[in-house]
């Protein structure tokens, strides 16, 4: 997720917020008593990370000897967090302006923080640099589900609100205040923000017991403000598998609605594997009488098309909810794979589902229908592949069905966020495995932004999967309406990572589109998009000008 995202990875996901209608992005960024803001992630969850003689031809997948954002891979060392943290600054400055220009606003802010002084700091540097946050959040703790905070930290955290709104007013400032994190108050005093700040605070926190606790009834007893509700999409217990609870997000959102909530903003880490949530969220918003088996109608007919789009509907509602769940946290990491001998035997009527779906892939008719439905499945076997490892792990079958496992995820691995799963699921396997790939070829274009500023150029970061190495990696683009395609050989830069890149001076803020076509060692042609040649990859190019409302 965000740990290991790059500017990219942020521009591509806003441009996509905005087309769906969604206007909001909001993460965690701490302030430091400079008024900088903290902007590296947890340490452990960016630091680098050898890929260098990973198992089952996993090193394949990425574009280097170790993984990790691209400001980080800079400064490798503790003590350089804090060039981290400016580099970081600087990326999600232009990011939020960018999202601006489209329609997409900031949340930013940390936890319970407090002093005039302080928060004007605070403004004084999102100005300097280019920050105009529309809102700015403070979070309770996590410990607040289940211990009583003191009376002096409570104390102190409304007056923080109040030095904020104080600052803010002295500032000349426009943002609106946010109470957010795991509770809507403390649990001996639920009310006591509703009571203690003015009504032009947000209240906005997260869905108790990572979303699997009904919604707050404290909502229905707050008047006067605006109340935002906040489901997960998915959980980080169970991270690097395939979620689904588009049924709980709905009926999340119904109650919300009940208790007199009107903003929703959810709780995600990743993207394409929770796409049904996704695109639910977005439909709540065009579509109040949404219902979990609608959605899955009109998600499936248009994405695996009309003739097997209904029965995987059928099979996607049936499962909302009920996936199995191979992982949880361990070791302080999410998506711990526990070794339970009996677990496959236990739980393995469970997975019929995956026979069921593989059923379907005859009746899937186009090739863009294919590769998503291939996804779909690919992912299924995956979650299935990690039930049976559960059970294999330390046994006879443990690199046999490790083999698969690794295969099932690196056939339809694409996203950054994909490669944090797989980065998560290596951090469990015993080291020693065999090296080499045994799974279908697969082409990966990490990010291929649909639209791009006029200012950039397209940098295109590919990777293709096979048993040895590609022949050949090429690109060709032409502006929309021209005949003539533009050849561009790709570089090669580690294993079997490529790079391609078409400078904005060639451009010339035009729009254009792309094909790549990837021709493996055993002759084997791979495109993107899976229509090419026949539909390429369009790019709108944007001129970004002022961003400020």
């Amino acid at each position: 997720g965000p740990e290991y995202w790059n500017k990219d990875d942020y521009m591509m996901f806003i441009g996509q917020e905005a087309k769906l209608g969604l206007n909001l992005i909001s993460m965690l960024q701490h302030h430091r008593g400079d008024g900088s803001i903290e902007a590296v992630w947890t340490a452990g969850w960016d630091e680098p990370y050898k890929i260098a003689n990973a198992p089952f031809g996993m090193a394949k997948a990425f574009s280097a000897e170790q993984f990790r954002s691209d400001n980080a891979m800079l400064y490798p060392k503790p003590e350089d967090k804090r060039k981290i943290s400016d580099l970081n600054t600087t990326m999600l400055s232009s990011v939020y302006s960018f999202g601006r220009a489209v329609g997409v606003d900031a949340c930013m802010g940390g936890f319970l923080s407090g002093g005039v002084d302080y928060w004007k700091n605070a403004f004084k540097y999102l100005d300097q640099n280019g920050f105009d946050p529309k809102y700015i959040w403070q979070h309770t703790y996590e410990n607040w589900l289940y211990t009583d905070p003191d009376e002096k930290l409570l104390k102190t955290s409304v007056q923080g609100f109040r030095d904020f709104l104080q600052a803010r007013d002295e500032s000349k400032k426009t943002i609106q205040a946010v109470v957010s994190g795991w509770t809507i108050g403390p649990r001996k005093d639920p009310m006591l923000y509703d009571r203690e700040l003015p009504k032009e605070v947000v209240i906005a926190p997260q869905m108790r017991d990572i979303g699997r606790a009904p919604v707050d009834p404290a909502y229905g007893d707050m008047h006067g403000r605006s109340k935002w509700i906040v489901p997960w999409l998915e959980d980080d217990f169970n991270m690097i598998t395939p979620q689904l609870w588009v049924r709980r997000l709905i009926d999340n959102v119904g109650v919300g609605k009940t208790y007199g909530c009107t903003g929703l903003i959810a709780t995600h880490w990743r993207i394409k594997v929770i796409e049904p949530q996704m695109m639910a969220l977005a439909r709540l918003g065009w579509d109040g009488s949404l219902n979990a088996d609608k959605f899955y109608m009109d998600y499936c007919r248009a994405s695996y098309g009309p003739n097997a789009g209904p029965e995987i509907a059928a099979l996607l509602a049936g499962l909302d909810g009920k996936l199995p769940r191979v992982t949880d946290w361990k070791e302080g990491w999410p998506g711990g794979i526990h070794n339970d001998r009996e677990y496959w035997t236990k739980h393995q009527s469970e997975f019929q589902f995956v026979d069921k779906l593989e059923a379907i892939r005859p009746r899937v008719r186009g090739v863009e229908s294919l590769a998503r439905f291939d996804y779909l499945l690919g992912q299924m076997r995956y979650m299935r592949a990690i039930g049976k490892l559960k059970s294999a792990m330390g046994t006879p079958d443990e690199t046999n069905i490790a083999r698969e496992t690794y295969n099932n995820i690196l056939e339809t691995v694409s996203t950054t966020g994909e490669l944090g799963d797989l980065i998560f699921l290596n951090r469990q396997i015993p080291r020693g495995k065999p090296t080499d790939y045994t799974g279908r070829p697969h082409l990966i274009v990490r990010t291929p932004r649909p639209d791009l500023l006029a200012t950039e150029d397209l940098k295109l970061s590919i990777a293709v999967l096979e048993a040895g190495i590609p022949a050949g990696v090429n690109l060709e683009w032409r502006m929309l309406g021209v005949k003539r395609w533009t050849n561009v050989n790709a570089s090669r830069i580690y294993g079997n990572s490529y790079t391609v890149v078409i400078p904005k001076g060639q451009i010339h803020g035009k729009d254009f589109e792309y094909r790549i076509k990837a021709v493996a060692s055993n002759g084997t042609e791979l495109t993107f998009p899976a229509s090419a040649p026949v539909r390429s990859q369009t790019v709108v190019v944007m001129d970004h000008g002022s961003s400020k409302r």
